[in-house]
């Protein structure tokens, strides 16, 4: 691509990116409304952790309060919420679409699958969460990477797991250990977060593991199908591949492990979700083609079980 065609393209993207903020910060309010409250009393919740304790405000995303508040000195809630949707949802479209003009047209099918809707609409607290994620995730600005990733878990709790899967992918590859026995390690992770980890997280006074305990995994059993066609269809690209997207076999390998056990195990994957979608541009020849057919197929599904 010529200069002037990548500067087009960057105008390009830009526009669409700023239409998919305004699109998605349109139907915010009115999707969830409560979140209105986090608009209107965020200081207050934000004291009664502080009152609990330094573990309390450490678990119960502070960060996500605190902007709330910030927002909150000069905008009415509903204005709250419509710029936190902007904000994120044009920063997650631009930087997901700046990164491959070839697969420009597959990228915006990303952005349109109901999942990834879900947390522009809806979920913004981990949508925000994922648009600084998927930043500091292409950034190649160490400082600001090491930065975002530091902030992530207190702005969505779903992070605490992401990051643990990222620092034991990279260590594991630093350290050079084969594909099975890191797969292994994922694998005991996902187990451990199944049966434990919520406990722990009540203990230390997280709102989110307090809620969760005692709740069981309602699977149909279709992702864990799709999800395990989808790892199968990665493994088979080779070592290389492997390699260059360790972190993304490693979140796959967490998501089947804790499938039928750990409530949250969904949550988890889809924030990590589209840079698994994101690797599988990165497969060739019939795997790639397969690949698309499945998404197609995935974009068509899931927009048909929404609707009916």
């Amino acid at each position: 691509m010529s200069f002037n065609s990548y500067k087009l393209y960057s105008f390009s993207v830009l526009i669409v990116s700023v239409a998919y903020g305004f699109i998605v910060a349109y139907f915010a309010h009115i999707a969830h409304p409560q979140y209105l409250i986090y608009a209107e009393s965020s200081s207050v919740i934000l004291f009664r952790y502080v009152n609990d304790g330094l573990a309390s405000v450490f678990f119960n995303e502070p960060i996500w309060l605190v902007i709330n508040i910030f927002l909150g000195y000069s905008l009415e809630p509903v204005k709250v919420i419509e710029t936190i949707a902007f904000f994120s949802g044009a920063l997650f479209a631009y930087t997901l679409l700046i990164r491959s003009p070839r697969y420009f047209y597959l990228l915006i099918l990303f952005l349109a699958l109901p999942v990834v809707l879900r947390y522009r609409i809806s979920g913004f607290r981990q949508g925000l969460a994922i648009s600084l994620f998927i930043w500091a995730w292409f950034s190649e600005n160490k400082l600001l990477k090491y930065f975002l990733y530091s902030l992530l878990p207190l702005i969505h709790s779903s992070f605490f797991f992401v990051l643990s899967i990222l620092f034991l992918s990279h260590y594991s590859l630093r350290i050079k250990l084969a594909f099975d026995i890191r797969t292994l390690i994922i694998v005991s992770l996902g187990l451990i977060a199944s049966f434990g980890v919520l406990y722990v997280a009540s203990f230390f006074g997280a709102r989110r593991g307090s809620e969760y305990i005692g709740d069981q995994a309602s699977v149909s059993g279709f992702a864990f199908i799709y999800w395990s066609m989808v790892f199968v269809l990665f493994l088979t690209q080779g070592k290389r591949f492997l390699r260059n997207n360790a972190f993304q076999m490693a979140a796959l390998t967490f998501y089947l492990s804790s499938y039928w056990f750990f409530v949250l195990a969904g949550r988890i994957f889809e924030s990590v979700l589209i840079l698994v979608l994101f690797s599988g541009l990165q497969l060739t020849g019939v795997r790639f083609h397969f690949f698309t057919v499945m998404i197609l197929f995935y974009f068509l599904g899931t927009w048909f079980q929404n609707f009916f």
